[in-house]
C-alpha cells in the first residue's frame, strides 16, 4: 500500500487538536488533566519555540523522544477526529473515547502491571477502524473493531509491539481472542499489529529533501517484518482469519523549496494468510478486495 503522508504545520495541528477538545467536551468527555491536555500544552510549546527560534532549547529541555511522541500522538487523535466528529452521537465509541485520554503521557511509563497500557492500545484500534471507514467499510461494533465489508462480517484484532521478544506472543494472542470472538459464527479475521516501537526511529526525526525519500525507508522497514515474520500467521488454525494488517508512522522534516514541512508518514501492508491444508478461493479475493480498498483510500 502507499504511505499516507501527511503535510502540516504545527499551528494547523494545533487548531485541530482544539478542535478534538472541543468535540470531546461537546459529548461529555473532559480532556482536562488528561495525558490529551499535556499534549496539546507539548504541541502549543512547540509552535512557541518555532516563533522565537529556540527549538535547541526546547529540545534540551525536553528530548527528541518526547517531542517526537507528542507529534505521532497529535496525529492519531486528529485522525480519530476526522473519521468520527460527524458521526450521529449514538453511534460514537464513547468508552474507548474517553479509555484513550487515560494513562500516561509517555508510552515508556506504560506498566502491564499498573493495569496503565490500555490507552494506546485502544487508540490503535480507533486508528484502524478510522482507516477502514476512510476505505468504506461499514463499522459495525468496538468491540475490537466489527466491520463487514463485500456483505461479509469481520473481527479485526489490533495489537501494539513492544519488543521483537512480543511478537510471537502478540500474535497468539490476537489469534485467540479472534477465534474466542468468533465462537460458532462464520465470521473472518483481520489481525492488525503496530510496529511503530520496532522501527527505531520513534526517538529520531528524520531528514530528507523530498517526500518521495520517505516511500522507501518506511516500505523497507514493513517488507522487512514481514518477511522475517510470517511463519507465525501463514498456518494457524483457525482458516477464518486472512489477513495481517501491519502499521507503522514515522516522522519526519521535508527540505522542500525554500523551508522545511514537518511531514507524518503512516504506511499500512496487507499480508494474505493463506492456509496451506485449506485454502478459500473466495477468501483470497475477499482479503485482496480489502486491501485494493486500504491501498486507494491510504
Amino acid at each position: 500500500m502507499s504511505p499516507t503522508i501527511t503535510r502540516k504545520t504545527f499551528e494547523e495541528d494545533i487548531f485541530l487538536l482544539e478542535k478534538v477538545t472541543e468535540w470531546l467536551d461537546s459529548i461529555g468527555i473532559t480532556t482536562s488533566g488528561t495525558r490529551f491536555k499535556q499534549l496539546l500544552d507539548l504541541n502549543k510549546e512547540i509552535v512557541a519555540a518555532l516563533k522565537e527560534n529556540r527549538v535547541d532549547s526546547l529540545i534540551d529541555d525536553h528530548g527528541n523522544l518526547v517531542l517526537w511522541q507528542a507529534i505521532t500522538d497529535a496525529n492519531s487523535f486528529i485522525k480519530v477526529y476526522n473519521s468520527f466528529h460527524n458521526e450521529k452521537s449514538h453511534l460514537l465509541p464513547r468508552k474507548s473515547l474517553k479509555i484513550i485520554l487515560e494513562g500516561p503521557f509517555l508510552p515508556w511509563d506504560e506498566n502491564p502491571k499498573l493495569d496503565n497500557i490500555g490507552s494506546r492500545n485502544i487508540l490503535f484500534e480507533l486508528e484502524t477502524a478510522a482507516v477502514l471507514k476512510e476505505a468504506g467499510v461499514q463499522l459495525i461494533g468496538f468491540d475490537d473493531v466489527d466491520f463487514t465489508f463485500n456483505g461479509v462480517r469481520f473481527n479485526a484484532q489490533c495489537k501494539r509491539v513492544h519488543s521483537p521478544k512480543q511478537i510471537k506472543n502478540n500474535v497468539e494472542k490476537a489469534i485467540q481472542q479472534f477465534t474466542k470472538r468468533m465462537g460458532s459464527e462464520n465470521i473472518k479475521g483481520l489481525l492488525c499489529l503496530s510496529i511503530d516501537k520496532l522501527t527505531e526511529k520513534e526517538n529520531k526525526i528524520l531528514q530528507v529533501k523530498t517526500v518521495q525519500e520517505l516511500e522507501p525507508i518506511i516500505a523497507q522497514i514493513l517488507h522487512e517484518f514481514i518477511k522475517d515474520n510470517r511463519y507465525l500467521w501463514t498456518n494457524i488454525p483457525n482458516i477464518n482469519i486472512i489477513g495481517m494488517l501491519v502499521s507503522c508512522q514515522i516522522v519526519a522534516w521535508v527540505r522542500e523549496g525554500e523551508g522545511n514541512i514537518l511531514t507524518t508518514c503512516r504506511h499500512l501492508m496487507m499480508d494474505i494468510i493463506p492456509n496451506n491444508q485449506m485454502f478459500e478461493e473466495t477468501d483470497h479475493r475477499l482479503i485482496m478486495e480489502l486491501s485494493r480498498k486500504l491501498k486507494d483510500n491510504n
